[in-house]
């Protein structure tokens, strides 16, 4: 008699807390970390899923889910801010959108999401290759020093925050991606805000407010622009 062989028995897939993957983005992403990870998501190069789901339908009628492993397709109707999702593993899609997603609902809620350790470690692992060397990073913001080595103060205050660039990055990505739909001023100073408390940088809440008014001056100016048009 001829033995049979044994399977080798499957790896359990093993899974990360949203803020977990961000600690672990954040160390190697020198770009907006939403850009890298939700392109990700959507090219199915990482596994999501929820550990319960809202569905409202299009009748007004609601259904929720347990377990839901989420479809890649998913993340291209991201509609909820990404610190969202950071900070509380919960997202919404609007699943509207019939002939994309292959469904006719409304909106549907995620709540415990959690991502594949394998596909996380794979994004990190290539996102570290290609991180320059600290020497080759510039800031968009010099800040000059004297011959002591002390920061020089800019003229009329205090040297200017030397993650703005990253922050306007995130910010555009998020209006670009349709993360964020600011419809009126507070709500790009709430998603500067976050961004800043998520990582730790000290922002006020003047400073988020100055640059949120330029911003919706900005769009507002080309949406004028386009009505014309």
């Amino acid at each position: 008699m001829t033995k049979k062989k044994r399977r080798a028995p499957k790896r359990a897939i093993v899974w990360l807390a949203p803020h977990e993957v961000f600690k672990r983005i954040s160390d190697t992403a020198v770009q907006s970390i939403d850009i890298v990870f939700f392109e990700n998501l959507r090219g199915g190069l990482i596994q999501s899923e929820a550990e319960n789901t809202a569905t409202l339908h299009l009748d007004g009628s609601t259904s929720k889910t347990g377990r839901f492993k989420i479809p890649q397709e998913y993340w291209e109707a991201l509609s909820s801010p990404s610190d969202q999702l950071w900070n509380a593993g919960i997202a919404r899609f609007d699943t509207s959108r019939g002939y994309e997603l292959g469904t006719y609902d409304r909106t549907t809620r995620c709540f415990g999401i959690r991502f594949e350790q394998s596909g996380v470690e794979r994004l990190v692992e290539s996102l570290a290759k290609k991180m320059p060397q600290a020497s080759t990073i510039t800031s968009a913001f010099p800040v000059a020093a004297s011959q002591s080595g002390e920061v020089s103060r800019h003229p009329g205050g205090a040297p200017k925050k030397d993650f703005w660039d990253e922050l306007w990055a995130a910010i555009c990505a998020q209006i670009y991606l349709g993360s964020l739909k600011p419809e009126k001023q507070a709500d790009v100073e709430k998603a500067m805000l976050d961004w800043a408390a998520i990582r730790g940088r000290e922002l006020s809440l003047q400073s988020a407010r100055s640059r949120a008014r330029k911003l919706m001056a900005a769009l507002k100016s080309e949406d004028k622009k386009e009505d014309k048009n």
